[in-house]
């Protein structure tokens, strides 16, 4: 039986370096989001509501993507690459573990990190 591949398709970039970036920081409840200059400096700030504890699977995805949306919107429109923060959770959640309060414990584990970072990437 032949192997079959497909070739990903090449997706043109549509935002410029070096005029500023869309910086999205996640949160357990919300992402929050700033678009800077060239400089790095903050040029507007907005936070994007994102409570998923206690959702349903249907209800995260449709949250997730509403947030996703604004994000990709609004570097489409300013023309400036979104930049997430690379989080390493491995050792939050062992001291969370250890000696943390339920609810700490319930707002990391209904965290979508993942999912948020896959949508954005996809779109």
């Amino acid at each position: 039986m032949a192997s079959i591949r497909t070739a990903r398709p090449q997706i043109p970039i549509k935002t410029l370096k070096g005029i500023g970036t869309i910086g999205i920081d996640l949160n357990a409840n919300h992402i929050a989001l700033v678009e800077t200059d060239r400089f790095g400096n903050p040029i507007e700030t907005q936070t994007l509501p994102l409570n998923t504890y206690g959702k349903s699977k249907g209800q995260t995805e449709a949250l997730i993507g509403e947030a996703v949306k604004v994000i990709v919107e609004r570097s489409k429109k300013a023309l400036k690459p979104i930049v997430i923060e690379d989080l390493d959770f491995s050792q939050k959640k062992s001291l969370l573990r250890e000696n943390s309060s339920n609810q700490n414990a319930r707002m990391l584990s209904s965290f979508v990190y993942s999912k948020i970072i896959f949508r954005i990437k996809s779109l």
